[in-house]
């Protein structure tokens, strides 16, 4: 199997980079027909060399990164023959997460020593392809407020900060969504349609999305004061949020969502403007993923 390892210096583990690059070629390179390894320059690197590798007929790619990583190079992987893997390092990690692979680098390294290639779902919202999440509303305001920073202060702390600043800045919005057909108007302060079950960092904003069910499940989270929202705060973690009666849950297939004015919405954390109406798709099985023998998709870490 050629295999080409593409590697993010810049993810949230970068002090650990040269050690964790070393304990990806002994994993991957003794049982590799060929294996290289490079590493990303600046944003979007990731997505041009995903692209030139996928047409140079590498079988096999792999990303060490967080989700932006993820969806930089999964993108350029949707629909073809190419395999792809993940090697979490980033702050959140959504995308591993989901697919039941360690949030801890050297232990999902580990791990590949034995794996299987599975098919899995694909959203698109717009144009850009998403693995994990996309919405709008609140968390695309957080999506927002990161992408500011150019990555240059990540993790969970930070991540609280901008979500306070957020839960301010952001109004709640009325929303037309229209699911499979069937029409829905409503406030929503958030709007998140996700193919895996969490944002990243455990927090799961939809506990029974499955990556290779055919569907997207769609939450609706309205806009509740602090310390309602402090209360409820526990079962996003926990994994029942959509048990709380002011949240609405769906699922489907083909969702369109219409609001009064342009905005910003996010696609697996990554900030994007788009106008007054967006469009979502699920795109059943058309991604080749490999996955450790010992990951469980069904109990999400």
């Amino acid at each position: 199997m050629n295999i080409l390892s593409i590697l993010n210096p810049r993810a949230g583990q970068r002090r650990n980079y040269t050690r964790i690059a070393a304990r990806i070629r002994e994993v991957f390179e003794p049982g590799a027909k060929s294996y290289e390894q490079v590493a990303t320059e600046y944003p979007g690197h990731a997505s041009e060399i995903a692209r030139k590798a996928r047409e140079q007929g590498y079988e096999l790619i792999l990303a060490m990164g967080g989700d932006g990583t993820v969806n930089e190079v999964a993108s350029q992987l949707v629909g073809s023959e190419c395999a792809f893997g993940v090697v979490p390092s980033g702050s959140g990690n959504g995308f591993a997460r989901s697919l039941g692979i360690s949030s801890r680098t050297i232990k999902a390294i580990e791990s590949y020593r034995c794996f299987r290639t599975i098919r899995i779902d694909v959203g698109r919202m717009g144009e850009d392809f998403f693995f994990c999440t996309a919405g709008v509303g609140y968390d695309a305001r957080i999506a927002w407020e990161f992408d500011r920073i150019h990555g240059s202060i990540r993790g969970v702390i930070p991540y609280f900060i901008y979500a306070m600043k957020s839960y301010f800045y952001e109004r709640q919005q009325q929303v037309d969504v229209i699911i499979d057909g069937n029409h829905y108007t409503f406030d929503a302060f958030a709007l998140t349609i996700a193919n895996g079950n969490q944002y990243g960092a455990g927090a799961k904003i939809a506990p029974m999305a499955s990556m290779d069910d055919g569907y997207l499940d769609i939450v609706r989270i309205p806009k509740f004061n602090l310390l309602t929202g402090f209360f409820h705060l526990p079962r996003l973690f926990i994994g029942n949020i959509h048990r709380v009666s002011a949240i609405l849950y769906f699922r489907g297939q083909d969702i369109l969502i219409k609001r009064h004015d342009s905005g910003l919405y996010h696609v697996d954390g990554e900030s994007r403007s788009g106008g007054d109406s967006l469009h979502a798709t699920i795109l059943p099985k058309s991604l080749k993923v490999i996955l450790p023998e010992a990951a469980n998709m069904t109990a999400s870490v």
